[in-house]
């Protein structure tokens, strides 16, 4: 049995897709061959990828003490997103036949592992520790190929650890639960557990991403709201994280659709268990709040400008008219 071990960090000064080639977005390009096809993203979020050797960097007593086994070959990723996300992703082989106290010190173990993890996504992001990886949760996905009555063991132990919601409507994984910690899938084929796991990762970076717009919004509204411009940057800044969050819930939008319908449920499951649409929607009304105070900024700093021209105006004409009297009576 696999398991796919997830560590989500945020990345502080990318909160604005600054790094996302806009000019590659083809709004042209065929979307969906048919409904039960994936569709063509539109917006290549990931802008950096990296991978190394868990075995030479992570450090090996702990992971010895999991009694795990690297998976094979396969090596960890290291992917930074535009929004200010770093996932790090790790694939162990782990005995069929884990029991709950099994999987509890195994998550603890994991758990430990996410500062050395963080250190080693920093180094390969190129950011040679001035710029600090904070982490947000950690997820532990248990997948297997065609194993359903592993599967359905592995539920039972997973459902009396941590809340869960099983998939229904798809044909290529089945006997599967997402949860908050654990969630257990189960494919047909391994190309189909790969793809799972692409959703499984995408849906827990945008959730991410949702909950560090959330904390910048509020740093910005505070900002705003007290008038400290910090020399004139705070505007500025309001506006590119105030772009990105519309942005980051416009892309989230087509990447769940890019999704087969009937692949879906990964997504819509971890979703609707994490209670993303209040936090969506929460940030969605900060970012339009952000909108009413720059444009009413902007409001006030026209008028000003404008009040002060028409003083300039005015000053002018009575100069005018004061030098043609002057005119006038000079010349009798």
């Amino acid at each position: 049995m696999k398991l796919a071990a997830l560590w989500l960090f945020q990345v502080p000064d990318h909160d604005d897709f600054s790094d996302v080639d806009w000019k590659s977005i083809d709004i042209n390009a065929d979307f969906y061959q048919d409904a039960l096809h994936w569709g063509t993203l539109i917006v290549d979020d990931v802008t950096s990828t990296s991978r190394f050797d868990p075995q030479s960097e992570l450090p090996s007593p702990l992971l010895g003490a999991m009694s795990v086994e690297f998976a094979g070959n396969d090596s960890a990723e290291v992917r930074l997103y535009g929004f200010g996300i770093c996932s790090v992703r790790l694939v162990l082989d782990v005995s069929d036949d884990l029991t709950s106290d099994d999987l509890k010190r195994v998550g603890s173990s994991l758990d430990a592992l996410a500062p050395h993890v963080g250190l080693v996504g920093a180094r390969y992001l190129k950011l040679n520790g001035s710029v600090p990886l904070t982490k947000v949760w950690n997820s532990y996905v248990l997948g297997t190929i065609a194993q359903p009555e592993v599967a359905q063991r592995m539920r039972t132990v997973v459902d009396g650890l941590t809340e869960v919601l099983p998939i229904v409507g798809d044909d290529e994984v089945y006997e599967s639960v997402v949860g908050n910690k654990f969630s257990v899938l189960n494919t047909r084929s391994a190309e189909a557990l790969t793809q799972s796991l692409e959703l499984f990762g995408r849906a827990a970076v945008y959730a991410a991403g949702f909950y560090r717009y959330e904390r910048l919004m509020i740093r910005e509204l505070l900002k705003l709201a007290s008038k400290d411009r910090e020399g004139g940057r705070a505007p500025r800044e309001s506006v590119s994280i105030h772009n990105g969050a519309r942005l980051l819930r416009a892309i989230w939008t087509h990447q769940f659709l890019a999704a087969p319908v009937n692949r879906r449920q990964i997504q819509s499951g971890l979703w609707s268990l994490w209670n993303m649409d209040h936090l969506v929607n929460s940030v969605t009304e900060m970012t339009e709040k952000v909108s009413a105070i720059l444009s009413a900024r902007r409001d006030e700093h026209r008028n000003t400008l404008t009040s002060r021209l028409n003083w300039v105006v005015l000053a002018t004409a009575v100069m005018q008219v004061i030098l043609a009297v002057l005119a006038v009576t000079l010349t009798r």
